[in-house]
């Protein structure tokens, strides 16, 4: 059905990007602390020790649709995350807009910052899948990227705890047209439960379905991106699935 229809869709396709703003990356620092305690904590107290947080993938991991960063996904959620543990957070991102699974794989890990095991991530959130989607990647290449950067991330960091967010639902995109709409949304499915499946292989991930629902109005312009407030949205989405 996708061959058959992917003049349309090529069609559709182009007339959207023309269409849709190219809305920058956030702007502002790329790491941060959040709370009014010492950044560094005390040897003799872990529990006085930041909690360390890593977010990595695709646009809305740089904060695509918020003015800076610390509006974005990894300052809402270390801010949320500092407001429900009173702990200080030390937050740091690591992405790019536009890169698929492939592109976090081989480009951006080896730009992580190798880290001992006594000063590994708390919490790394990987969020990726728009692009594979619209990219058309195929369920086993993503599955097999996907496994490649958890495993890369945990090695690198040695991250006590990885959360891969569930791919977003196309369907939900109602600013694209039909059947453009349609097959991304089947696309998206597809990719989602392959997703779900891979972390299932591996120890230390969860997969969160993005059943979160962002009300239109707190879409950024361009209708595709989070906007403060959005951001925020699904950072509590995320730390209520972890109970965090």
């Amino acid at each position: 059905m996708t061959l058959a229809l992917l003049p349309v869709l090529a069609a559709q396709g182009a007339r959207l990007m023309r269409r849709v703003p190219d809305v920058p990356e956030a702007q502002g620092a790329r790491h941060g602390v959040v709370g009014a305690g010492s950044a560094a904590g005390s040897l003799s107290d872990p529990a006085s020790a930041p909690f360390r947080l890593l977010v990595i993938g695709e646009s809305t991991a740089v904060g695509v649709g918020a003015p800076t960063q610390r509006l974005g996904l990894a300052g809402q959620l270390a801010l949320a995350l500092q407001r429900r543990s009173g702990r200080d957070v030390q937050w740091r991102v690591v992405g790019r807009s536009g890169f698929t699974a492939a592109q976090v794989r081989h480009q951006l890990l080896a730009t992580l910052t190798p880290r001992a095991p006594r000063d590994a991530v708390d919490l790394a959130v990987v969020v990726l899948g728009v692009n594979d989607t619209r990219g058309l990647t195929r369920p086993r290449q993503w599955r097999q990227h996907v496994q490649a950067i958890v495993r890369g991330v945990q090695a690198q960091t040695h991250a006590r705890s990885v959360l891969f967010t569930g791919v977003p639902r196309m369907g939900d995109f109602l600013g694209l047209p039909w059947p453009l709409r349609d097959v991304l949304d089947a696309r998206s499915r597809m990719l989602d439960a392959a997703l779900g499946a891979a972390v299932a292989e591996l120890a230390g991930v969860d997969h969160v379905p993005f059943t979160v629902r962002i009300p239109p109005e707190l879409f950024c312009h361009d209708g595709f991106h989070p906007a403060p407030e959005g951001y925020r949205l699904w950072a509590e989405f995320l730390l209520d699935s972890r109970d965090l």
